[in-house]
């Protein structure tokens, strides 16, 4: 598993660098050189005020969760998006710095931070995942349960006569 990841992310990193190669290309092309590296500049600018903004406003929101006493996974992995999409925008060339702006969109970013809490939470124990981002809501529906014979007082335990006793059927759901 770990392997195929790795080919795998090899592979997007090596398709990415020369997609990034090929639109500088076009854009020198277009605009000519001088043009491109005051672009440049101006991107690697933005970045550095995103990366700034976005890394002081998470570590603020993070230690605002810790104090309060609530699991800081949430605030924390949304601070992890935002710093790693404007890392992206300081970092790399022009569509990975499109991509960066794409997921600073709050609705991108929060629906980028839920799916990076489902893939942490499935690498973690559910403790760990309680701990981390709060209690877990549960999905639950009752078998019927059957009815007390005449017989049977409410102080007794039914008899143990073999037979399955009424069960719970659910499924955790992330949290809200």
């Amino acid at each position: 598993m770990l392997r195929r990841w790795l080919a795998t992310l090899g592979i997007l990193a090596v398709v990415g660098v020369l997609l990034e190669l090929v639109v500088l290309g076009l854009v020198v092309w277009q605009l000519g050189a001088a043009w491109t590296i005051g672009l440049l500049i101006v991107k690697y600018a933005v970045g550095y005020v995103l990366v700034r903004r976005t890394g002081r406003r998470g570590w603020r929101q993070f230690r605002a969760a810790v104090d309060s006493g609530r699991p800081p996974g949430r605030e924390g992995t949304d601070a992890a998006v935002s710093f790693g999409a404007a890392m992206l925008v300081l970092l790399a060339g022009f569509v990975g710095a499109v991509a960066g702006l794409v997921l600073l969109i709050p609705p991108v970013r929060r629906a980028s931070a839920r799916l990076a809490e489902r893939v942490v939470e499935r690498q973690l124990t559910a403790v760990a995942a309680s701990g981390m981002f709060g209690p877990r809501r549960v999905n639950v529906q009752r078998d019927p349960v059957p009815e007390p014979t005449a017989s049977a007082s409410a102080s007794e335990p039914p008899p143990d006569d073999g037979k399955p006793q009424a069960a719970l059927e659910g499924e955790i759901l992330p949290p809200r």
